[in-house]
């Protein structure tokens, strides 16, 4: 696996898994290219396909939101994509990462434990997906 910077055809090559394609219209949305380009966004490859695709969106200095999609295709690449994505985080200077997961996605809610990342919201955030549904918010604090 390699990673490099972001760039907006990654976006048109990456087939998202089953938890997250219900994310292809906003991710084809220009609005999301833009926030993948104006921020710290890298992209993962296995093969030359495009495997993950992940960035820290600034809310305001020191505080920014993880945003990560994975394909299908990264079959037993996960270890090497955590072990990436652990080390970028531990090298970050912010002060507070959020992300958010969907209801029923359990193996997001793992991973984000695994990179140390602590449950805010235990009883989640109902109406927060924009089909109402309910997602649950993660910080890591440094």
């Amino acid at each position: 696996m390699i990673v490099v910077p972001f760039r907006a055809q990654h976006l048109k090559e990456i087939h998202l898994q089953p938890a997250q394609a219900w994310m292809q219209p906003f991710v084809d949305a220009p609005e999301y290219l833009r926030q993948l380009e104006a921020c710290d966004s890298y992209t993962a490859l296995l093969h030359d396909q495009v495997v993950a695709i992940a960035g820290l969106v600034t809310v305001w200095p020191g505080r920014a939101h993880l945003s990560a999609l994975i394909s299908d295709d990264l079959g037993g690449a996960f270890i090497q994509l955590h072990r990436e994505v652990e080390r970028r985080l531990r090298a970050s200077p912010l002060r507070r990462i959020e992300a958010t997961v969907d209801d029923g996605f359990e193996a997001a809610h793992r991973w984000l434990r695994m990179l140390g990342f602590e449950l805010e919201t235990p009883n989640g955030m109902r109406g927060y997906m924009p089909n109402g549904g309910t997602s649950y918010l993660y910080a890591r604090v440094q």
